[in-house]
């Protein structure tokens, strides 16, 4: 949802459900914080009493609405990688990418790259290095990198692992999208003709480290 366009969510379904909220810039987890301690009655956290952005209401909630159609469910078709969310839908801002990382994947040497790079695991097991720390990240578990930070990945799991890789500002699904294409045998989407943010090698593959 760009921003400054309405919207609205709800689960009209028969069955709990569980999604990923992705804010750029960030503030409004402060407000997300502030209703998990008033749930646990608890105090908030002392950073979650800082100012949390302006939701503007502009009409009800789905549940409220007597013309309201439900659209079936696509049938989605995904590849070893996907992109989600590309530069110009986004006002560069942000670009969403969900990628199988196959067991045994060496990943990229150590690197930094002048955007912050966030990665949540959906399935499996991954390796992360971040400076000269080594941490693992299971399901439900997040990695981030900031711009600037030295880091890399590998899966040293015996099993394929699947990741959501956040970028912000966006640009870099541009690699990803013609490594995607490549992949399949098939030529690039035009957008994904232009440059992407630079990546500077600093330092091996985690499997090549010394130690």
């Amino acid at each position: 949802m760009p921003r400054g366009a309405p919207h609205t969510l709800a689960n009209l379904s028969e069955a709990p459900a569980r999604y990923l909220l992705l804010c750029t810039p960030a503030g409004l987890e402060r407000h997300f914080a502030r209703i998990e301690a008033e749930q646990a009655g608890v105090d908030p956290p002392a950073w979650a009493l800082g100012e949390v952005p302006e939701v503007v209401r502009v009409g009800p909630p789905l549940g409220e609405r007597d013309d309201l159609t439900v659209a079936p469910a696509k049938e989605l078709e995904r590849g070893r990688i996907n992109v989600l969310l590309r530069s110009q839908e986004s006002g560069e801002r942000v670009a969403v990418m969900d990628n199988v990382v196959p067991a045994g994947t060496e990943g990229p040497p150590l690197h930094h790259h002048d955007f912050d790079e966030a990665f949540y695991i959906v399935e499996g097991e991954l390796t992360f290095q971040l400076g000269e720390e080594l941490v693992p990240r299971r399901t439900g578990e997040l990695a981030f990198a900031r711009r600037g930070a030295h880091h890399t990945f590998a899966n040293l799991s015996g099993a394929d692992a699947r990741t959501l890789i956040v970028c912000t500002p966006a640009g870099f699904e541009r690699y990803f999208d013609r490594m995607a294409a490549r992949e399949a045998g098939v030529e690039p989407p035009p957008e994904a003709l232009n440059p992407w943010p630079a990546v500077v090698v600093v330092g091996p593959r985690i499997g090549e480290r010394p130690d």
